[in-house]
């Protein structure tokens, strides 16, 4: 019986060197991060300290780009949601990633990631912070809000006011909008250049704790590589001396 033009497209498919494509993506997380245990296990503690205890201490990760800052936090907000899911305990991680976006624009992508409807355009920061105000307000859970690559944030042409400045801010001071501090703040940023650009009165509440993540050297690189290739390609199709 002749085949099916599908039939053989499928078959050219599962005959190809690349089995798990999604392994090569940006976007794809390990179950472990390689050589970043000492530094997610340190942010881990801060985690598991605000779930189980209620300690909110602040978080101020940085390093140079390609350290795998964003990887290890993501892997730590999922594992969070999925523990604080699995044990009955009211609390949450929220990820939202602030690059390109103006003050305004990061705190609609927060209200959107927490589940609350509210429109892109149309409205001002004062109706969004009213609306988070209340949200917060209203809950019962806590909350450990990432704000990753903040340094490449986007200057609103209304607002002649940092933007960075003005997100740590009021994320810092939610305890004073509403009477419920149950928020852990981590803010990601590719140098501490940052925390220059922060006001005294920011910087006071903010008082994060820094977790740096160095350059990986050339040894680890190859490590990570071939851990990718085991896991995207089929054994024995990719020459370690490509590596």
């Amino acid at each position: 019986m002749t085949k099916s033009l599908l039939e053989k497209l499928k078959e050219s498919v599962s005959d190809t060197i690349l089995i798990n494509p999604q392994v090569l993506s940006d976007k794809y997380l390990p179950d472990n991060l390689l050589f970043r245990g000492k530094e997610m296990e340190e942010i881990g503690k801060h985690f598991v300290d605000f779930m189980v205890q209620g300690i909110s201490t602040n978080l101020f990760i940085w390093g140079p780009t390609g350290t795998g800052k964003t990887h290890a936090i993501r892997i730590l907000v999922r594992d969070y949601n999925d523990l604080a899911s699995r044990d009955g305990i009211p609390s949450r991680a929220v990820y939202v990633n602030a690059k390109g976006r103006t003050y305004y624009q990061a705190i609609i992508s927060l209200l959107h990631n927490l589940g609350i409807d509210f429109p892109a355009r149309g409205l001002g920061v004062a109706e969004a912070l009213q609306v988070l105000d209340k949200f917060f307000g209203a809950t019962k859970e806590s909350f450990v809000i990432v704000f990753d690559e903040l340094d490449k944030m986007k200057q609103s042409v209304v607002s002649k006011e940092d933007p960075v400045d003005s997100l740590i801010y009021i994320m810092s001071r939610l305890d004073e909008m509403v009477s419920k501090p149950d928020v852990l703040l981590v803010v990601i940023s590719n140098d501490n250049t940052l925390l220059k650009r922060l006001k005294e009165p920011t910087m006071s509440k903010f008082r994060p704790v820094p977790i740096y993540f160095r350059d990986y050297d050339a040894n680890e690189l190859k490590v990570i590589l071939m851990d990718r290739i085991e896991r995207a390609f089929a054994p024995g199709s990719v020459d370690e001396a490509a590596v």
